[in-house]
């Protein structure tokens, strides 16, 4: 048997051995490229979830440090209030003092009024009228 024999007899089956070696390597270079773009995917999405990851470890940072900055100014406030109101519990009480001095004050000052009062009057009445003759003695014409 020669080959030219085995050709003829098998003339069928050349076209159908070649078609299967064909699609076997592009099937299997079909595979090998998809198995490359997933392990390349997988890399990209890891280096995604990462990144995303630390941006919301950052944001987070973030947001506690506002909320801490938040709560200092409303202590600071509260503490604010505690002296503003102690301050002016204090002013209240003196200025009640104040008004109880001068009521003490006016009261004193009104008992000394009458004591002195007559004479202040006799002393102020004497100086106006001795006052009142120096200066009609300058102009008598």
């Amino acid at each position: 048997m020669n080959i030219a024999e085995l050709l003829k007899k098998n003339i069928v089956m050349i076209p159908v051995v070649a078609s299967l070696v064909v699609g076997t390597f592009t099937g299997v270079r079909y595979i090998v490229s998809l198995t490359e773009t997933i392990n390349k995917n997988k890399a990209a999405i890891t280096i995604i979830n990462d990144k995303h990851l630390k941006n919301q470890i950052e944001y987070i940072a973030r947001i506690q440090e506002n909320q801490n900055h938040l709560l200092l100014n409303i202590e600071k406030n509260k503490g604010n209030t505690i002296v503003t109101n102690d301050k002016l519990k204090r002013m209240e009480e003196k200025l009640k003092q104040m008004e109880m001095d001068f009521k003490h004050f006016d009261m004193d000052s009104c008992i000394l009024c009458s004591l002195i009062s007559p004479f202040t009057i006799i002393n102020n009445a004497t100086t106006i009228s001795t006052m009142s003759v120096t200066i009609s003695s300058y102009f008598i014409f």
